[in-house]
């Protein structure tokens, strides 16, 4: 179709009518113009406009300057179009539809996908940057601030791709956003004025420039925090820290950061439910520290989080859900009637599996696909104080991010098939060898004899917290099996031929932590993936039950020591302990068969 033939389409008038003068309601009447002209028999035409109502679907992303645009939608392996799906033919009738239409929005639009072409031209980008800044003057609300200011920073990325010395689109823009932001002089109900200003940041700036939207952020974030918004006034504020020198003016950006730190102090001391407080006086306390302020102020503020935590517990409901575990329990007992005991402590340990680390990661990679919502969300993991003790993000955030939320809710997930563990099969099976078997200290000092795990000098802490656990007094075995297995695991460290111990500067020699333990290679190759995972999570993880260190820091209640984190780990010591022995370099399990 010619440039005539399309302006025929009437296209103007047709996204006239949509329900917003921005590109993301063009698409709908595109379509149903689309339609009409297939029903009328013109395919032709049909074509032409379907192109541009894809064109208006792509996703413009504000923070990738190189590859602005993104599929609209993402959903199950399948996703909308984008611009490495056109070809050289609808880049050719896309300047014919650039060319045949007047609308500022689709112009931009057109001119900048044509950008992205190979071979593409500085007269596509020099279009782009004009009729952005076009469609940004009709948009122009600050009350509506996100869509006028999203076609501003595409006008100013575009204009500092264009090369051989063509300065102009860059100075149209930057001279827009001076005299807009000066018009608004510090009364901005929103964030429009704060974001130009962050735009004009990435241009050279004189010092006189400087100090005029330094002292125009600081009066309109003092503005907010009369109009009562804090939040408001700490992206204000944070915008004044950056027009200052980090030099000449540090103590004058110091105060501007406690200024933003105590924004959310404020937002803190608004909040009606504790936990609300709580989680924001905890946020006001890490940005008043980064911030340089008093000790004695952040001092006050702790105390306060203090009482607000204590205080939240009260706001925070159980959930839980019913699982029928009764054919489970019924079945561990009978597996362990009329058997003699050294054969009955050995087979529990294989009546529970581990479960493996692949199987943990695509539990939560299902849970990521089925509930997308909630995994997206960051989480605070809280404990009986109403202290926060880990904190998860949500998982469609970086590389980083992502697999630290996985881990995360790897743990988590690991934590409840313990607990099902547990009362399903370790505890229905322990009392019932117990009613059958009384054995003494000596019977598990037999037991863990000569077995790799347990070194000599340990073996005395192993005896007695198994000879606890198993008459059910978890409260002794779990504090002398916490630090039997940590030294018996430092010991199968270095029998790989790994150090186990760090060295300062002063030649001191301190032990490796569990934690460090656990992270070392050589413990990979003494036990399999799966196990260093449990114990990571049984032991250390702030997400799993950080045994380890609750028994360290004195933090476990008499009940917490009787539940299903103790009782597991009773049950895995005596799984490690029956499961490493050694033929040469090969591990085998007790029946014999090789577990690599």
């Amino acid at each position: 179709m010619t440039t005539d033939d399309i302006v025929e389409l009437g296209l103007d008038g047709v996204v006239a009518i949509a329900e917003r003068q921005c590109i993301d309601y063009y698409d709908d009447p595109l379509r149903t113009k689309a339609d009409e002209l297939r029903a009328a028999g013109n395919e032709d035409a049909a074509f032409v406009v379907d192109l541009v109502a894809v064109v208006c679907t792509f996703a413009l992303q504000e923070d990738n300057p190189s590859n602005p645009f993104a599929p609209r939608m993402v959903m199950g392996g399948m996703r909308t179009p984008i611009v490495d799906d056109l070809e050289d033919g609808h880049f050719a009738m896309l300047e014919s539809v650039r060319d045949a239409i007047r609308d500022a929005e689709l112009r931009a639009r057109i001119a900048d996908v044509l950008w992205q072409r190979r071979g593409r031209k500085v007269a596509d980008a020099v279009t782009a940057v004009s009729e952005y800044m076009n469609s940004a003057r009709r948009l122009d609300d600050p009350g509506w601030w996100p869509q006028p200011f999203l076609r501003i920073k595409r006008a100013s990325q575009v204009a500092a791709q264009i090369v051989n010395g063509m300065p102009e689109p860059m100075r149209t823009v930057d001279e827009w956003i001076l005299e807009r932001v000066r018009s608004l002089d510090g009364v901005d109900p929103l964030y429009y004025s704060a974001r130009l200003m962050e735009v004009l940041l990435t241009v050279r700036r004189t010092d006189k420039e400087r100090r005029e939207f330094a002292t125009q952020a600081i009066k309109t974030a003092g503005r907010a925090s009369d109009e009562g918004d804090p939040e408001r006034a700490r992206a204000y504020y944070d915008v004044a820290v950056r027009w200052h020198d980090p030099v000449s003016d540090a103590e004058t950006i110091r105060a501007l950061r406690i200024a933003a730190a105590e924004t959310i102090l404020a937002r803190a001391r608004s909040q009606a439910q504790a936990i609300a407080k709580a989680s924001l006086l905890a946020d006001a306390v890490v940005a008043l520290r980064n911030a340089g302020a008093d000790a004695a102020q952040v001092d006050a503020i702790r105390r306060e989080l203090d009482e607000s935590q204590r205080a939240s517990l009260s706001g925070m409901k159980t959930l839980s859900a019913e699982v029928d575990i009764t054919d489970m329990v019924k079945a561990a007992r009978k597996a362990a009637e009329g058997l003699q005991f050294e054969h009955a402590i050995v087979k529990i340990t294989r009546m529970v599996r581990i479960p493996t680390v692949s199987d943990l990661r695509a539990e939560v990679e299902g849970s990521i696909k089925n509930t997308p919502l909630r995994m997206s969300l960051s989480s605070r993991q809280i404990d009986r104080f109403g202290r926060v003790t880990g904190v998860r993000s949500g998982v469609f955030g970086d590389d980083a991010d992502r697999e630290g939320a996985i881990l995360s809710e790897m743990h988590e997930c690991s934590r409840r098939r313990r607990a099902i563990a547990v009362d399903a099969v370790i505890e229905p099976y322990r009392k019932q060898m117990m009613s059958e078997h009384r054995p003494s200290l000596a019977d598990f000092m037999r037991l863990v004899h000569d077995r790799p795990l347990v070194p000599p000098q340990g073996r005395a802490f192993f005896v007695r917290g198994l000879y606890a656990g198993y008459y059910g007094d978890f409260i002794e075995a779990t504090h002398l099996l916490v630090p039997a297995l940590e030294h018996a695991l430092r010991m199968l460290l270095a029998s790989t031929g790994a150090l186990v111990y760090s060295q300062s500067p002063l030649g001191i020699q301190d032990f490796f932590d569990l934690n460090r333990i656990l992270d070392e290679p050589g413990t990979l190759a003494a036990l399999h993936e799966d196990y260093i995972f449990e114990l990571k999570g049984l032991l250390v993880s702030r997400f799993g039950e950080n045994l380890r260190n609750n028994v360290a820091h004195g933090l476990l209640t008499p009940n917490e020591t009787q539940g299903p984190a103790a009782v597991f780990l009773w049950w895995l010591t005596l799984d490690l302990i029956f499961s490493l022995n050694y033929v040469g370099n090969e591990r085998v399990d007790a029946s014999g068969s090789t577990l690599e």
